[in-house]
Parts: structure tokens; sequence; C-alpha cells
């Protein structure tokens, strides 16, 4: 919830349509302008081109955890600006209230939702595409998960790199939607699973392609400020790089996880 408005800045966001979103609800008030035919809740819907996805096969490449800070919608609605975790420790701040179900984070009149946001290639029809995950609210857990896949990752005895240290993106995962559901009701939430562990020589290219989103990642994952449109970008081309050279790339601080 809270991500409905993001769709419409240039980020390439990947996101999973709810029974009230507004591409299947017919009573929503933006549903003659945002309503997909065929469209189905659970569904995976790619922002920036309205394709849908029941499943995906995605590299994660970066991620970074924000608060986003979002004007209600008695003032209009829409998002002010990103600001660190750190931001819990401004006077501004008020914390949920912890007798009541529904409080929230605040900062001042607007409200604060912890976000963490993916930068992924996805195979998009044969075609590995930029894309962009924010998972906040009961999402949070997942993200947590996948990070400790990542990190826990280590290649098997059997592969002949035993012992060196894997890039972020040396294993897929595969991504769908599942119902979920707590005491305030049900909605669909992120599942994810390990993929396929790739190899440096067979799919070379595509981690080269891989190295070259994550030295762009900077540019297009939000970052603490003012909220300000993602520019534009084109697709990530593979290099021309050495393995040595990718490997410089996908070690260096620069591309966290």
């Amino acid at each position: 919830m809270g991500m409905e408005d993001m769709t419409t800045s240039s980020m390439p966001l990947l996101t999973i349509i709810q029974k009230s979103s507004p591409q299947v609800d017919e009573t929503h008030p933006d549903f003659g302008t945002k309503g997909i035919e065929g469209a189905k809740s659970g569904d995976i819907l790619f922002g920036a081109d309205n394709s849908l996805h029941k499943k995906l096969t995605v590299l994660p490449i970066r991620q970074v955890e924000l608060y986003a800070e979002w004007k209600p919608k008695s003032a209009g609605g829409g998002l002010v600006a990103h600001h660190p975790l750190s931001i819990v420790r401004s006077p501004n701040y008020r914390p949920r209230d912890p007798n009541t179900p529904k409080s929230k984070e605040m900062l001042g009149e607007n409200e604060l939702v912890q976000t963490t946001y993916w930068m992924v290639l996805f195979d998009n029809g044969g075609e590995w595409t930029e894309g962009i995950i924010a998972m906040s609210s009961t999402q949070l857990a997942m993200s947590r998960q996948w990070k400790k896949l990542i990190i826990g990752f280590k290649y098997p005895e059997t592969s002949q790199y035993k012992g060196t240290t894997p890039f972020i993106f040396s294993r897929s995962y595969i991504l769908q939607s599942e119902m979920q559901r707590n005491n305030q009701g049900t909605w669909y939430g992120w599942k994810i699973v390990p993929g396929d562990i790739l190899d440096k020589d067979e799919h070379h290219p595509l981690l080269e392609t891989a190295a070259a989103a994550c030295e762009k990642a900077t540019e297009m994952l939000p970052s603490a400020g003012e909220r300000k449109p993602a520019a534009a970008l084109p697709p990530a081309q593979g290099t021309a790089q050495a393995e040595a050279d990718t490997a410089r790339v996908v070690d260096a601080e620069d591309c966290p996880f």
C-alpha cells in the first residue's frame, strides 16, 4: 500500500496488483485510465510498459533501505522525500503508538514508511530488463529473508568455483506473488525462492550486463533528499571487460547489497 503514486514516475517499478488496485478495481476513480484488460489480483505489473507477469526470474543487483515520506491524502497526497533510517532521531519524528492498531510513524504531519528498494534485472520475455521492487510494511520481513539468502549463498562442493566469493548476482531468484493474511485482512505479497547458479563461463555476457547495471544502480535507486523522478536509462548493455575487471566492479564499495 502507498506505492500507487510511484508507478507514475520514471522508476521502472515491479509491483503486485491487489484487489483494490486501479488496474482491476472498477470502483477505483483511476480505473478508467489505469485499468488493464485481463489483469488479475496477484499479477506482477511492470510499470514501465504495463506488462503483466505471473512469475519472474530475477538477478538482484543492489538494495537500499530508506524512509519514504508521504503527504496525507487530505493535503493532496504524494511522495515528499526519502530519508535515511536515522530520521528517527529527528525532533519531528513520532513513532507508532503500540496501543493503537492503525498508528503510523510520522514526520510532522506526514507519514513515514520504511521501505527497502531492490534493483534487479529480470527476464522480460528473453530480454534482461532493469526493474525496481519496493518492499514495505509486511514485506520488510521478506526483504530481510532475501538478503539472508544472498549473504548465505556459497558455491557447492562440486563447483569449480568452490571457496571463491560469489557476486550478489551469482544466483538467480524466482519471484511470484502469494496470498498472505493477518488479523486485518488478506493481500498478495512476494514469495522468493532460489533459482539457478550462474556459471562464470557459460553466463559471462549476462554477468557483464549485471555488473554494468550495478554501476548504474545509484542513478536508478532512490536516495535521501527531496523526491526527484529518476532519469530514464537505456537497457543495460554488455561490456568488453575481462572477468577480473568484472570482479573488481562487483566487489567495489559502491556496489553493496
